[in-house]
């Protein structure tokens, strides 16, 4: 079992989906209907993710049909757009 947890806060996902968000049209070229984000998260040996106390999905602004977050242990869905 992992040993250091890592905190996931809406500063740390935010700007991952800010990121992925400017390259929608790209991705709306190829003929997609939804566009869905999969954030994963692989974690080093020694470590895992967990939601910090105060995070809750609405503090996340996607615009993607709907926005989650994976590691090995879980998937959450953070966000619908």
């Amino acid at each position: 079992m992992a040993s250091w947890v890592q905190g996931i806060t809406a500063e740390t996902l935010q700007p991952v989906i800010d990121r992925k968000a400017k390259k929608m049209d790209a991705y709306k070229m190829m003929g997609c209907d939804e566009l869905w984000l999969l954030i994963y998260a692989k974690p080093k040996s020694s470590e895992m993710f967990d939601l910090v106390r105060e995070f809750h999905p609405a503090l996340l602004h996607s615009p993607f049909a709907r926005t989650f977050f994976a590691d090995p242990w879980r998937t959450l869905e953070l966000a619908t757009g």
